[in-house]
């Protein structure tokens, strides 16, 4: 039974006072001694505190300390860096982008309501990235989803791939070096914005993967697994190898309606190849997809691509595709790249 006349501070310092109690109570017992794992404390008359009285709900009781641990070490993190929420139409964007991920997520009796979702700017929260931090924490930069409308107005204005490429290479080039924004002229706007959130959606269900597939051993474990700015494992082929578990699940989500465009995901990857390109593998700000910790953008592209093939949906991104893309209506519609 969840019990909710706590606040999350109240339930914190429950949290360590439990953890103190078990500390003392097997000090109490003497070395040889079976006896209780915590001294029996008698609550007064009318009191709702309840006593751990055996190792298991001690065990509990610290695992729930270090969740919010973790939670509130990751926030205060962020602010030591500088990092500041986002204006309030990026909050809009992605209150509205995932409550279209809730949905899909309820149906297969999942839920990211008790997850602390933060859009950021500045900072630690510089660059194209997001994470999932132990704690149940998800954070989305500000310029991640700047980008990913980049990105899908350089799609959208382009007639051919070849045209792709050069807008692409434009729009890298100008973040690399700075200068003038290139400005891609769209007619179709609403296409172009349900592209922009299927790129962003690849990110945010990456990270919902993350967060149900990884994240709870950093909470379960002992010792933990997760440092403040330290998200991927210092083992790099178990990194690589939990990326592409996250880039699977999330894909699979966005095939079950998760995403307006679930194909997009490949045009992040397929920007952050010029982008490398410009720029080299180690471009400042850009933490997305390190080839260090993550598989090659090429990989990335050719497993999302094969996850949407046995869905029966070829990427219209891809020159080789049929142009055809699959929407969580179950339509199937052309894209308009005029």
């Amino acid at each position: 039974m969840r019990v909710r006349s706590l606040t999350r501070p109240g339930f914190l310092v429950l949290a360590l006072c439990l953890a103190a109690a078990g500390f003392l109570g097997d000090a109490a017992a003497a070395p040889g001694q079976r006896g209780r794992a915590v001294r029996l404390i008698r609550p007064g008359a009318g009191s709702r505190i309840i006593v751990p009285n055996s190792r298991a709900a001690i065990r509990e009781a610290r695992k729930a300390e270090r969740f919010f641990k973790y939670r509130y070490g990751a926030k205060a993190y962020l602010k030591a860096s500088g990092a500041r929420p986002a204006p309030a139409s990026y909050h809009a964007f992605v209150n509205r982008s995932l409550m279209r991920a809730e949905r899909t997520l309820n149906s297969g009796g999942l839920s990211i309501r008790d997850m602390e979702i933060l859009v950021l700017e500045e900072g630690a929260a510089d660059g194209l990235n997001a994470a999932s931090w132990a704690g149940r924490v998800l954070t989305f930069n500000r310029d991640l989803i700047d980008r990913s409308f980049d990105i899908a107005n350089a799609v959208h204005a382009a007639s051919n791939e070849v045209e792709v490429e050069k807008n692409l290479f434009k729009l890298a080039l100008w973040e690399q070096r700075g200068g003038a924004k290139p400005q891609f002229k769209v007619k179709n706007r609403s296409r172009r914005d349900l592209t922009a959130e299927g790129i962003f959606m690849g990110v945010v269900l990456h990270e919902v993967g993350h967060s149900f597939l990884h994240s709870p051993a950093a909470v379960e474990q002992e010792p933990p697994l997760w440092l403040p700015g330290q998200i991927e494992r210092d083992n790099a082929a178990e990194s690589r190898a939990d990326e592409s578990e996250a880039d699977a699940a999330g894909v699979e989500l966005a095939l079950r309606g998760a995403s307006p465009d679930p194909a997009a995901y490949t045009l992040f990857f397929k920007y952050m190849k010029v982008l490398r390109g410009v720029s080299g593998p180690k471009l400042p700000g850009v933490r997305i997809g390190d080839n260090q910790t993550h598989p090659s953008d090429d990989a990335r592209i050719r497993a999302t691509n094969r996850i949407l093939r046995e869905n029966g949906i070829a990427n219209p991104y891809e020159p080789d595709d049929s142009g055809k893309i699959w929407t969580p209506s179950h339509t199937l519609i052309v894209p308009d790249r005029r």
